[in-house]
């Protein structure tokens, strides 16, 4: 089982962060531990369901995940119900 995350996901997941930490509240320390979270139950999945999916990550975010059999691609970090890119 493999989980990659593009150079796009990672940007988007920092740009998050950012923003997190400037409204503070600790929304940083949760977006981490939701990270964690979230990359090992994908990470665990014995076969993910070919295709593009949105997979719930820290409210209203979400990792926008492309299945390939045994591997799975994060493809971008954004918020629920905004446009794909």
């Amino acid at each position: 089982m493999s989980l990659i995350w593009t150079e796009g996901a990672v940007t988007d997941l920092e740009h998050v962060r950012r923003y997190l930490r400037a409204i503070g509240g600790g929304g940083e320390l949760r977006l981490a531990w939701a990270i964690v979270d979230t990359s090992r139950r994908l990470d665990a999945a014995p076969i993910h369901t070919d295709g593009c999916h949105d997979v719930p990550l820290l409210a209203p975010f979400v990792l926008r995940v492309h299945g390939e059999g045994p591997t799975a691609f994060v493809l971008a970090v954004r918020q629920c119900g905004s446009p794909l890119r």
